[in-house]
């Protein structure tokens, strides 16, 4: 299941090319909120260990998280349910190609 953006410790990179993609690793990060609340420096650290990626793709982010990450020029998108569905589905509907948007590639 895709996490919460700002509670996610890890990410799993993906590279796509066309219509496949593949796993290169899950990069373990320090979450961006803990018991206290989250803050834009804890957004910049998990950006900072996201700075590679050209997608972010998550279960749910908040308004403010959203638009930390997209001043970063990372695309973001959300989804619901298994991430290997959720990224088939992107890829499917052509997202992730050039020039093309949608209502993350890295996903949590």
């Amino acid at each position: 299941m895709l996490d919460h953006f700002a509670r996610a410790a890890v990410f799993r990179i993906v590279e796509i090319d066309g219509a496949e993609h593949w796993v290169v690793e899950d990069r373990q990060v320090q979450p961006a909120a803990d018991s206290e609340g989250h803050n834009e420096s804890g957004f910049d650290r998990v950006l900072a260990a996201l700075a590679d990626c050209q997608a972010l793709v998550v279960g749910r982010i908040g308004p403010g998280a959203a638009t930390h990450v997209m001043k970063t020029g990372i695309r973001l998108f959300q989804g619901s349910g298994a991430q290997e569905g959720v990224m088939r589905s992107l890829i499917r509907a052509g997202v992730f190609e050039s020039g093309r948007s949608a209502g993350p590639g890295c996903g949590d």
